[in-house]
């Protein structure tokens, strides 16, 4: 809005200027014409003196001449009159002298007041250069400084991600090696539920002579049993509480993961926002370099949360028996998931083409990138949709899959 205010402001100024240089130029013309007149006048005036002078002199010969003539002259004429020619000359003479003189005074008072006039214009607009000049620097460095804080506030604001990311990156290793201990546990309990499978069984295989021999082993091999089953029990719960403290972690990382796209996506909206204002080209090619860079480490982010699922899977249908069965609706729930995941990725891809199609052609080498990183997801998402078919297929549920062009 101040930009518009002030682009109608230097319009009207600049038509105002053009209306006082036309002005000014019309007046230069009439000086310049006052100027060529000026001489023809005053060749006028000294040629009506002339005529004045030999008038004065041709009437005082005829005066001379009535002093000793009397009556009529050699022209024919009577002296009244030729006396009332020469008054009839007198007034012409004088009334020629006086329109000579308003001339003078005239074009003199003419030519002061259009130089004060055009050198007031002058000074006026001298005056209104300077008051624009100095408006224009004043929102210059206005506009300058809020840009470069709100450039601050990016890097600012990029810094803090950097430094989430690097936490979430850390919870990440961290969450890998609960999974790794959770599996050596698991290795352990499977070696030492062979072993004890190994004793019953050899223990069942012995000859049983008596029946008191019988009825211990009987009571042996239930105390083993029951042992056995408290033991797989204690482990079970183990089990059952590590991967629900690791689906919370990992709940808790998409949480966070989600919160830093959304502030990713408000800060390229920050972007292109001063892309567009700003005509610095360093300035967009450092902004292009920190929207890169970000973009690259929430893909990553993406790619280990993908990973950290796909064993979460795994790590479930190794132990499904474990693990308390699930219901059609779970599963409608997690399929629904998926598909709302894929979507919001397609969604994210459309909107960064869209963002990249206003850039230079430098960043068609970025787009291609864009496209590789579309193609990696659709397969990652080919993947989850053949996991699901297997988990919906294990328990007897349809699924409609759309299906996704990898080109």
């Amino acid at each position: 809005m101040q930009m518009s205010d002030h682009t109608v402001r230097d319009h009207d100024l600049q038509k105002e200027n053009l209306k006082l240089a036309s002005e000014n130029l019309e007046l230069r013309f009439k000086l310049e014409q006052s100027n060529v007149d000026l001489p023809r006048l005053k060749n006028q005036v000294a040629d009506l003196k002339e005529i004045c002078t030999a008038l004065k002199k041709e009437n005082a010969e005829v005066k001379k001449k009535l002093a000793h003539v009397h009556g009529a002259g050699q022209s024919g004429k009577t002296v009244p009159e030729l006396e009332k020619t020469i008054g009839l000359m007198k007034k012409v003479v004088e009334r020629v002298q006086r329109e000579n003189e308003t001339l003078k005074r005239s074009s003199a008072s003419a030519n002061k007041d259009r130089a004060a006039a055009l050198k007031q214009e002058n000074e006026k607009l001298k005056a209104d250069y300077e008051k624009l000049k100095s408006q224009s620097e004043a929102e210059l460095n206005s506009k300058l400084e809020s840009k470069t804080k709100g450039l601050e506030k990016i890097v600012m604001e990029n810094e803090h991600l950097r430094k989430r990311i690097k936490r979430e990156a850390e919870t990440a290793e961290r969450l890998r090696a609960t999974k790794m201990n959770l599996e050596v546990n698991n290795a352990k309990l499977e070696a030492k539920l062979e072993e004890t499978d190994k004793r019953l069984l050899a223990a069942l295989s012995s000859p049983l002579t008596e029946g008191a021999d019988k009825n211990w082993k009987a009571s042996v091999v239930t105390r083993m049993y029951e042992n056995k089953m408290k033991e797989l029990e204690t482990a079970l719960s183990q089990k059952t509480s590590s991967l629900a403290e690791l689906k919370h972690q990992l709940k808790e990382a998409k949480e966070r993961e989600d919160g830093a796209q959304t502030s990713i996506w408000g800060l390229e909206d920050q972007v292109d926002k001063l892309k567009s204002r700003s005509t610095a080209s360093e300035s967009e090619t450092r902004l292009a370099k920190e929207f890169q860079a970000m973009r690259l480490l929430n893909t990553e982010l993406q790619k280990e949360n993908a990973a950290l699922k796909q064993r979460l899977d795994k790590h479930s249908e190794r132990y499904g028996e474990a693990s308390p069965k699930l219901d059609e609706g779970t599963l409608a729930n997690l399929l629904q998931a998926a598909e709302s995941e894929k979507a919001k990725l397609q969604t994210e891809v459309s909107r960064l083409t869209k963002a990249l199609e206003n850039f230079d052609p430098s960043f068609f080498e970025e787009l291609e990138d864009l496209k590789y990183n579309y193609n990696v997801e659709v397969k990652k998402n080919i993947l989850l949709e053949r996991e699901l078919r297997k988990v919906c297929g294990q328990f007897g549920v349809e699924v409609q899959m759309p299906h996704v062009s990898i080109s």
